[in-house]
């Protein structure tokens, strides 16, 4: 928004504490925890030291660009502020960019603090003994240690963080556009996360997660619901010849009675009578 820095001068003060120490600048809590991450890369893999190294300056730069940008230059928040005040129902309604209430000052006051001194607990092992009951007994060693050249090269990488978006987002030596520009297309490609945006909804949502979708449509309305109503369709065949044979007419079903007679005697006699014999079939044949 811009120029916020008189309007909000609490919240202004506490995010520059919590942006020092998330920066990794000494004394401050940040600086403890982000040197003894830095220690151990470097003691283990020097690759990676030198990746967490460059994201410590660019962790000083981005939060030092939310600073500038928010908290100096001139207001950017739309209509200019009118700095008055009204009282309705006995509550203060500003028309203008105004301080946080208590309710929220305090807590950054409070965090702000924390950012300040908490690192020096662990200095001497006290931080460890107040967690280790929390702990993993593998994880419960807390000998703090350091290295020059860690120590160096984080301070460097957080102070050279501040002093780019400094120059950047604040003197404009060089503007923010003009940077932008030696950068090019690999600028519109950051604008854009990489594009990871693109390739989750276009390729994954869009294509593989609604192809599939589309696929278990199909199979749920051309499969599925034709078993279900291939059933029903069938059920319902069979209840209309069942129901057409079902007339309630006497002569009707006397005569189904006296074809089912003819048909059960024909069937006996010609078992029993040996007539298959004679026209050259077995019945011993006909069961399985």
């Amino acid at each position: 928004m811009g120029g916020l820095r008189k309007a909000m001068p609490y919240t202004f003060a506490t995010f520059l504490i919590g942006s020092l120490s998330l920066s990794g600048v000494f004394p401050l809590a940040g600086f403890w925890s982000k040197d003894e991450i830095l220690l151990d890369a470097w003691e283990h893999n020097p690759a990676l030291w030198v990746v967490g190294t460059i994201v410590a300056f660019m962790t000083a730069l981005y939060m030092f660009r939310a600073i500038f940008l928010t908290f100096f230059g001139t207001y950017r928040g739309g209509a200019e502020p009118e700095h008055t005040t009204s009282v309705s129902h006995g509550a203060k309604h500003h028309s203008g960019p105004h301080e946080s209430p208590m309710a929220m000052v305090l807590p950054l006051v409070l965090l702000s603090i924390g950012a300040i001194f908490f690192g020096f607990f662990g200095l001497d092992g006290r931080f460890g003994n107040f967690v280790e009951g929390a702990l993993d007994p593998s994880l419960r060693e807390f000998h703090f240690h350091s290295d020059p050249v860690v120590l160096v090269a984080s301070t460097v990488a957080a102070l050279g963080g501040i002093a780019v978006a400094a120059a950047i987002y604040y003197a404009q030596r060089p503007a923010s556009s003009v940077v932008r520009a030696k950068f090019g297309r690999f600028a519109t490609v950051v604008e854009h996360l990489y594009y990871v945006n693109e390739i989750a909804e276009d390729i994954l949502v869009r294509g593989v997660l609604l192809g599939i979708g589309r696929a278990a449509a199909a199979v749920d309305r051309y499969v599925i619901d034709g078993i279900v109503n291939g059933v029903g369709f069938a059920t319902r065949l069979v209840g209309d010849g069942l129901r057409r044979s079902e007339t309630g007419q006497l002569q009707a079903n006397t005569s189904i009675y006296v074809v089912g007679v003819v048909v059960a005697v024909g069937t006996i006699f010609a078992l029993s009578g040996g007539l298959l014999l004679r026209v050259g079939i077995d019945p011993m044949r006909l069961v399985p």
